[in-house]
């Protein structure tokens, strides 16, 4: 996507980004991905975040990007892909990493934060989880209060599971909407 990003092993023995992801209109292909056939990622526009099944990207200079969960899955996690617990094998992340899992004890958003057991530690250094936010319906909110990570783990036909953190906490294994657009961090395979 021609940005780079900072990486690190982090206290639960996996390297991710310490960056949001932040790619908007290109189209990533089997070669640089894991995706099976090219995907475009649209380009940046905060209207759409309303919608599902389809794709929708909004990036800012502060924060990154902001995806709804279709997107994030590459056009994979769409309203039928509904089996709670699920996690989807395909991304927007770069060839070589995946989106975090969720939903249980073992997922790697609730060993990350077991591993460092505070909000105020996973917003600090290495780790670098920003309050980035949302986008929703054509507009941002929670800026500097929330932050939420999508993971590859669905919920139901419209809820996907994500990281919410806030200043005083965290949830791990939170479940929002999937046309809401959230931040992405990759983990490498």
């Amino acid at each position: 996507d021609n940005n780079t990003y900072t990486v690190s092993k982090l206290a639960d023995g996996k390297c991710w980004m310490t960056q949001n992801l932040r790619i908007a209109g290109k189209t990533i292909t089997p070669a640089d991905s894991d995706v099976t056939s090219n995907y475009t990622i649209p380009a940046s526009s905060l209207s759409g975040f309303n919608n599902y099944d389809t794709s929708n990207a909004y990036v800012d200079n502060t924060y990154g990007g902001y995806y709804n969960w279709y997107t994030a899955t590459a056009g994979t996690g769409t309203t039928s892909f509904s089996t709670n617990g699920r996690n989807t094998t395909v991304s927007i992340c770069p060839k070589g990493w995946r989106l975090p899992t969720s939903e249980n004890s073992t997922s790697d958003f609730q060993v990350l934060y077991n591993s460092y057991n505070s909000s105020s530690a996973l917003r600090s250094s290495p780790v670098n989880l920003t309050l980035s936010g949302l986008a929703s319906n054509s507009s941002m909110s929670a800026r500097g209060s929330n932050g939420y990570y999508w993971s590859s783990t669905v919920y139901d036909s419209y809820y996907a599971y994500n990281l919410y953190l806030i200043s005083s906490g965290a949830g791990p294994t939170y479940n929002s909407y999937k046309d809401v657009g959230f931040s992405v961090r990759c983990v490498a395979r």
